[in-house]
């Protein structure tokens, strides 16, 4: 079992992911996932998503998004759930797919962000 700072794990997924080294960003992430805490889970997938609208990278953002999906959202987490159901919507938005868009509106409504 791998040990490592919570916080530089998430520091370096953020940095990978802003540089667009997703792949490693996605690994790092991989291979520490099972020592994060739930928030610091979601504070890594969040930083990958953001990147993926940055640099237009529907893939990936589809797989982080569903990875986000499988966090138990509590109170806690609503906020960062909100978030990236946004950020889901800006990337479909971004990639005019009117469609996905639709079905993350409808994924914001039944979560109570719109």
């Amino acid at each position: 079992r791998r040990t490592c700072d919570s916080h530089l794990v998430v520091a370096m997924v953020d940095a990978y992911a802003r540089s667009n080294e997703l792949k490693n960003a996605t690994d790092l992430y991989g291979m520490y996932r099972q020592t994060l805490r739930k928030k610091q889970k979601m504070m890594a997938l969040l930083c990958i998503l953001s990147a993926c609208r940055t640099h237009n990278n529907v893939d990936v953002a589809e797989a982080t998004f569903n990875e986000i999906r499988t966090l138990e959202s509590d109170d806690a987490l609503r906020q960062y759930m909100a978030s990236s159901l946004i950020l889901m919507s800006n990337i479909y938005a971004q990639n005019e797919d009117a469609d996905k868009v639709t079905e993350v509106h409808e994924l914001m409504k039944q979560n109570g962000v719109i």
